[in-house]
């Protein structure tokens, strides 16, 4: 039977910092204009997560329907409830079997034999190993790949403000739009309803239903 030590502040700093690369990783890929506060949120959860399984009486939190409910509850901290989070759920889940390969290939370069641990692979890396390795990965996905949906600069971060509502948008740059109001003249964003449907009246939205 294997025997460890964990120290749990390790593993809570080593698991955000890797949560936190694969979720701006996922941003970064899948165009999303989500905040680096909410990123690190997703992150903390994690890693919390990642911690919990070590303590006593807690080896249950490892099987597989637990593992899913902590990566929706990371995608839905760092991306919130939308659509396009079952997008960026694909995007995460790519990027996490890239730095799995990625940790299993330094592993086998080391000749570090891998073993079981609580119903999942033990890599045996350090910490340096294991951080450096996902950092390097974040790179490559930055520098190597494409964002999936437009074009590098052609998505904007917006935000909408009405009577102390607000709402957060990614904007497309549309070189092609005229579209200007026509008393002041200045250019006009164009966009669904329902992506601002918080800024609107609720008796608009039940209409508009």
């Amino acid at each position: 039977m294997l025997s460890v030590t964990v120290y749990l502040d390790a593993v809570l700093v080593l698991n955000f910092c890797v949560n936190y690369l694969l979720l701006r990783g996922t941003a970064r890929l899948g165009a999303s204009a989500s905040s680096r506060k909410r990123i690190a949120l997703g992150a903390l959860a994690g890693a919390a997560y990642a911690a919990a399984v070590y303590l006593p009486h807690m080896a249950w939190l490892t099987a597989w329907p637990f593992k899913l409910l902590c990566a929706a509850a990371m995608l839905l901290a760092a991306f919130g409830p939308r659509r396009a989070t079952l997008r960026l759920a694909a995007v995460f889940a790519a990027l996490a079997l890239v730095l799995c390969g990625a940790v299993y290939g330094v592993a086998l370069l080391r000749g570090a034999p891998l073993r079981r641990f609580r119903n999942s692979l033990f890599y045996p890396v350090s910490f340096a190993s294991l951080l450096l390795t996902a950092t390097a990965v974040f790179a490559a996905c930055r520098l190597l790949l494409p964002r999936l949906t437009h074009a590098a600069d052609s998505t904007v971060p917006l935000t909408l403000r009405l009577n102390g509502r607000t709402v957060h948008l990614t904007a497309l740059r549309d070189s092609g739009n005229t579209l200007c109001d026509p008393l002041s003249g200045r250019p006009v964003l164009t966009a669904h309803w329902t992506a601002a449907q918080r800024l609107l009246p609720r008796e608009l939205c039940l209409t508009a239903d």
